[in-house]
């Protein structure tokens, strides 16, 4: 007669609780209590990498990750052998320059005193003369090689006779003028050469106005200063200067003391 399910499920129930009442063997025993014994290695444990032997460096202090000089793991180097000095080339010394103290002294046979070139002096461009400038001491005077202006004219005593070459200027320099545009006549252009050259200086009573006491007709004060350059005149830098500072003629002479 087969046995029923109920009769297997009770014989495999005794077989459990038996099973489970044995303990292990010795030899089992052992090798538990040595794995539980052994520490266990963390769960983000990596193995680790073996440094490699660095040796020990004469006067620098060990740091703590390596192992100690006096140990097995490493010896300390040898001493380094002493730095080559490269010689330096023979310097030559400079008269008037102390000598820097790295250097042989300038009496050694090594370094001889060597005298320098003589130094080359460029020379300046020919300056021209500029009349009623003074020469700077470093250019060559004007009465020298260099191109020398024409003396200058000697000052007049009074600028009516100068100026009387300006009467042709009347039509320009004359409130009444038909035109602001037009041309000063030749003649008129003339004598403003005649008195740039002669007398320059008299130009101050071109500019200040007086010349209208020769005229027949009040001039303009801003024509008369235009004059000069509607003539292509240069007036002189130092006639403009002397304007400023004087002293400036008058325009009629003094009357002789009674």
């Amino acid at each position: 007669m087969a046995p029923s399910k109920c009769t297997i499920a009770a014989i495999l129930l005794v077989f459990a609780a038996v099973a489970a009442s044995l303990g292990p063997s010795s030899a089992a025993r052992v090798q538990l209590q040595a794995e539980e014994a052994a520490p266990q290695p963390p769960s983000f444990w990596r193995p680790r990498i073996p440094l490699p032997q660095i040796p020990c460096i004469p006067g620098l202090p060990r740091p703590r990750f390596l192992p100690p000089c006096d140990g097995s793991a490493g010896a300390p180097l040898p001493p380094l052998p002493p730095a080559r000095r490269v010689p330096l080339p023979p310097i030559p010394c400079i008269p008037g320059l102390p000598r820097p103290r790295f250097l042989p002294p300038c009496n050694d046979s090594g370094a001889p005193a060597v005298p320098l070139p003589p130094a080359r002096r460029l020379p300046l461009p020919p300056i021209p003369c500029i009349p009623g400038l003074p020469r700077p001491s470093f250019l060559p005077p004007c009465g020298g090689s260099a191109a020398a202006p024409a003396p200058p004219s000697p000052q007049p005593a009074e600028c009516s006779t100068s100026l009387s070459g300006l009467t042709a200027c009347a039509d320009f320099l004359s409130a009444n003028a038909t035109s602001f545009l037009a041309a000063p006549a030749a003649a008129c252009c003339d004598g403003v050469r005649s008195l740039v050259k002669d007398a320059p200086v008299c130009l101050c009573h071109v500019m200040s106005g007086d010349l209208g006491e020769l005229l027949p007709a009040p001039g303009l004060r801003l024509r008369a200063v235009a004059l000069p350059r509607a003539c292509g005149v240069a007036v002189p830098f130092g006639t403009l200067r002397q304007c400023i500072r004087g002293p400036v003629p008058p325009m009629d002479a003094p009357a002789p003391p009674s």
